[in-house]
């Protein structure tokens, strides 16, 4: 069973008849010494290095820091840094392992020459080999835990007297877990522990975690959101500004190949500089050129341009004189130290300093009030009353490689003397761990496994007295809190676009944030936009247009530089130039009826009229949507008579029967496929009141063919996706004469449906109906075989080829439900259906406005929230919840 520590009051008790007592547990040593009441000279617990320290004053003339230790020998070696960092941290550990450092030249024989070197710089550790018992005088000295001191420690220890009292860390008493809080998902668990700190409380409490996993940065994150102080160390490497300011130069080595987006860290160095997101997929010279207006953004740009020019002193003081930039005195100083300040500022050197300040960078400052963030792979004793215990799971475990230096059995027995420790802090105690994570159960730290005497495999274990926390009503997260909007705030939604509807039905806050985040051109759609822009054009002036085709290509190109690189402006002119000759060849061979009406509003802003001085003429394109029964909104590209078409710019085709399933919500998730889509049955249900008879969708897919446009292999039919709406249910029409005979049109091979007649062949469908059976294929071969195989017979048709034949004309009959490569329908019943979708969700959004829009990724898919481009400020994501969805199906795509 797992030991109990003692108190740092009981171990005070046992302790404070000592003039001295030494621990190697520094948090151990601060609590014993906040315990003395009495006046005294010196501390009352210290640990071997601050001892060592103290004595080094009359022994050395300065002590040196590691990281200047490693820059000096940088220096008079020659050696890149970094090899120098990494093999003097070798040496150190040995040294800590051993004691000696002489002990060294035998486990890191390569080293010998490095070492020579280390001894003409004093350190802390030389400090404690060469200590001198003397220096304790005849103090009554007691060690705490001597267990877990390596040997540098014990250097320190007084040896050739009496050796000094020890007091043991553990109690008689065994621990017992008195409850642990099992939960579903990594925000609740977060939740909860937020939820448990306050003002009133943040000094007494701390939380224990491994500061690698993903806990830190989120509870950080939320802690500071409620204005809690927190009491962690802060390093150079995580200063925000210095951060910045290294990312600044950074991008300067790059400067041809930015985009807008890499800079937006400038508005956080400049207050004055303010960037527009709807540019942020620019390159940045581009949008410098011909579409900035802030001139301090132009001032940092024109300096960033320069920086190479610059030493990294005149760098500093430039950022401090021309734009109010403080740098930091630690960052200042380390250039200082690595003898770069007055060096031109390049790539090689900004990694070195990026390479110091990440691995061995000292801690700048630690604040002394708030909750205590402790790292659970490197503590023992927490002097604070309300410990949370975050995660225990198998990333607490410590890992010991062997070693020729260290005795792997002593070095785990410590480990798991820390874990008991660990494990025994605080008053109150909140162990809180997740049962499952990513649909895998999460491993318990493998010291549970050895205390514990057996195998643990997840913390349902009855070892951890685990309660499953289904909802915890003392949880304030962001969305409780959320305060309902006004009426005169809300607008009323009364209809909606396919794309909005996609976007809500994937996820409601997703939606939400749509419309809350700043739009940003996206090279695709600019690209399609201006496409578009071209085939609107084309319709209403053929004959100009194609005149005028190089010009008007040229200017929809210079459109489009901001998003490409001047090494590829000729690729993209090839793929304008070919999907402009698709637009042109498409609106040639099929000659739309053009309506011409008293007034024309342009609805898309298309540059191209303003450009060449010409007026709209027709309301066939860009024809806006709204006002219907169906309640869609919407642009559609072209209608003309009983057809649609909508052009598509991407270079993948979607096939027909992706297009019937894609908005089939049932199916969909029958197969788990997020891939949903209601353009072409949103368009049907907009204008299926405006036609008579059936509506033609057509989709064109302007560079899908882009590679036999230039072999000249190029056939037009095939940059086609079309797709009929049929005025019937789906019912109405298989068993019509229309349907009966489309199916004798297609059903080649021995003519089946014909031999079966008409009326057997509506006899057969009626008696077998079933509407579900419709979608699988071989479900309608076992259905509908035999009956029809019966009639055959009965007919004369006997013969085997005739009846071996029956499953393809079946197959014929599936296509028109399924959709094939030459065929596919909506019906009546489908849009009836899918308008039920679209009642539903406009009278959610207008319910959820009022409150809070729900995170409800569609199908409970965790891919859902892993795409999402909103994930990194949706703290309600089911992304780390261990009870949903994460896998699509293979048909799923």
């Amino acid at each position: 069973m797992i030991r109990t520590s003692k108190s740092i009051e009981r171990i005070f008790e046992e302790a404070k008849g000592y003039d001295l007592v030494i621990t190697n547990d520094a948090p151990l040593a601060t609590a014993l010494n906040r315990l003395v009441e009495a006046p005294r000279l010196g501390y009352f617990a210290m640990t071997p290095r601050q001892i060592a320290s103290k004595f080094s004053v009359s022994v050395f003339s300065r002590l040196f820091l590691k990281n200047e230790v490693i820059v000096e020998i940088t220096k008079l070696t020659g050696e890149p840094l970094k090899i120098i960092h990494q093999n003097l941290e070798k040496i150190w550990e040995i040294w800590n392992y051993t004691g000696l450092l002489d002990s060294c030249k035998k486990h890191f024989p390569e080293s010998t020459a490095l070492i020579l070197l280390l001894e003409k710089f004093p350190t802390i550790e030389m400090a404690m080999e060469n200590f001198d018992e003397a220096f304790y005088e005849d103090k009554k000295i007691a060690v705490i835990g001597i267990e877990l001191f390596n040997e540098l420690d014990k250097q320190v220890l007084p040896r050739k007297g009496k050796f000094p009292d020890t007091i043991g860390l553990f109690s008689e008493e065994n621990f017992h877990f008195e409850k642990s809080y099992l939960f579903n998902s990594f925000n609740e668990l977060v939740n909860q522990t937020v939820a448990l700190i306050n003002k009133e409380n943040e000094n007494e409490v701390a939380i224990v975690l491994n500061p690698d996993s993903e806990y830190l940065n989120v509870i950080k994150a939320r802690l500071r959101e409620n204005n809690i102080s927190l009491n962690l160390k802060e390093f150079l490497s995580s200063d925000i500004r210095t951060r910045n300011i290294l990312s600044l130069i950074s991008l300067s080595f790059e400067i041809s190949d930015l985009k807008v987006s890499d800079v937006i860290l400038l508005e956080s160095i400049l207050d004055s500089v303010k960037i527009d997101r709807k540019y942020s997929n620019y390159f940045l010279r581009r949008y410098m050129d011909s579409v900035n207006g802030n001139q301090p953004l132009k001032s940092i740009y024109e300096f960033m341009c320069r920086i190479g020019s610059y030493t990294y002193e005149e760098f500093f003081e430039t950022l401090k004189k021309n734009y109010r930039i403080e740098v930091r005195g630690e960052l200042v100083k380390i250039t200082e130290h690595l003898e770069l300040a007055k060096e031109k500022i390049n790539a090689d050197n900004l990694n070195l300093i990026n390479y110091f300040i990440r691995f061995i960078d000292a801690e700048v400052s630690r604040s002394g009030d708030g909750v205590l963030i402790v790292n659970a792979l490197n503590s023992a004793f927490i002097d604070r009353h309300i410990v949370f215990f975050i995660g225990m799971d198998e990333s607490w475990t410590r890992i010991n490689p062997e070693k020729s230096y260290s005795d792997r059995k002593e070095e785990e027995e410590k480990n798991l003397a820390k874990f008991q420790v660990l494990l025994s802090q605080g008053k109150v105690k909140f162990n809180f761990v997740l049962g499952v994570k990513e649909n895998v159960i999460v491993s318990p730290c493998y010291y549970f496994n050895i205390l514990a005497d057996r195998n643990i495999s997840g913390f349902e274990n009855e070892f951890f007295k685990a309660t499953r926390v289904k909802y915890a009503p003392n949880i304030e997260n962001k969305e409780s809190k959320h305060i309902p909007r006004s009426p005169a705030d809300i607008r009323k939604v009364t209809e909606i676009s396919p794309s909005a509807l996609a976007e809500f039905v994937n996820c409601p806050k997703g939606y939400s944030y749509s419309y809350i985040m700043p739009d940003e051109e996206q090279p695709h759609f600019t690209k399609g936009n201006l496409l578009h822009y071209f085939a609107e054009f084309y319709f209403n002036y053929p004959e100009y247009a194609t005149e005028n085709f190089e010009f008007l290509l040229e200017k929809i190109v210079d459109k489009y530089k901001g998003f490409i690189k001047d090494s590829i402006v000729n690729i993209e002119k090839t793929n304008f130039r070919i999907g402009m000759k698709v637009i042109k060849l498409f609106l040639d061979e099929k000659p739309f009826d053009k309506l011409k009406p008293d007034k024309i509003e342009l609805f898309n802003n298309n540059f191209l009229f303003e450009l060449t001085g010409k007026e709209k003429l027709y309301s066939n394109t860009e024809q806006r949507l709204s006002g219907n029964r169906a309640k869609i909104s919407g642009k559609i590209d072209l209608f003309s008579g009983n057809t649609i078409v909508d052009y598509k710019s991407g270079r993948a085709k979607k096939l027909r029967p992706s297009i019937l399933q894609e908005f089939k919500m049932e199916e969909m998730k029958e197969n788990l496929d997020s891939d949903i889509g209601f353009q072409t049955v949103a368009y049907m249900a907009g204008k299926r009141d405006d036609v008579k008879g059936n509506l033609e969708f057509i989709y064109v897919y302007l560079l899908s063919e882009i590679g036999n446009f230039i072999t000249d292999n190029f056939e037009l039919e095939n940059i086609f996706s079309n797709v009929t709406y049929i005025p019937k249910t789906f019912r109405e029409y298989i068993e019509s004469r229309e349907g009966y005979d489309f199916l004798l049109a297609r059903d080649t091979k021995e003519k089946i449906f014909e031999k079966l007649g008409f009326e057997d062949y509506k006899r057969v469908i009626s008696e077998n109906f079933d509407e579900e059976c419709f979608y699988d294929k071989n479900t309608m071969k076992n259905v509908f075989g035999h009956p029809i195989r019966e009639v055959l017979i009965t007919k004369g048709f006997a013969k085997t080829q005739y009846l071996n034949n029956v499953d393809s004309a079946i197959g014929v009959l599936f296509g028109i439900r399924a959709g094939t490569k030459n065929y596919g329908s909506i019906f009546k019943d489908d849009v009836d259906k899918f308008l039920k979708t679209v009642d539903t969700a406009i009278r959610e959004i207008n319910e959820f406005q009022k409150n809070v829009f729900p995170n409800r990724p569609l199908f409970d898919l965790r891919d859902i929230c892993r795409d999402c481009e909103y994930l990194k400020i949706c703290i309600g994501n089911k992304l780390w919840s261990g009870n949903e969805t994460s896998v699509k199906t293979e048909s799923a795509g």
